[in-house]
């Protein structure tokens, strides 16, 4: 599927709370949310994948991720969210 517009992934970590929206342009179109246990890396990539096969896509139509946090940078939580932002960013930008 051939996208003309800009669809993005916003994950937003905030007290303790993880949503990960799919947007084309500054519209929301799918959107899941989950509590953050200390088990960020066995969830978020499975529901980075959920969401976006769910709305039927691949992952060259996603044009960027991006990270909204109230975490300090130093919290293993965010970190595990960050590498995995910047290693998608990095790969769609590559491909």
């Amino acid at each position: 599927m051939c996208y003309a517009f800009i669809m993005k992934i916003y994950i937003k970590i905030e007290d303790k709370r993880v949503k990960i929206s799919l947007k084309k342009e500054d519209k929301v179109l799918s959107q899941t949310e989950f509590e953050e246990n200390n088990n960020l890396s066995g969830k978020l990539l499975f529901y980075l994948d959920l969401l976006i096969r769910k709305n039927k896509l691949k992952i060259q139509d996603i044009r960027q991720v991006k990270l909204i946090s109230d975490m300090a940078k130093s919290y293993t939580t965010y970190r595990i969210a960050k590498s995995i932002t910047s290693a998608f960013n990095w790969a769609v930008n590559c491909g």
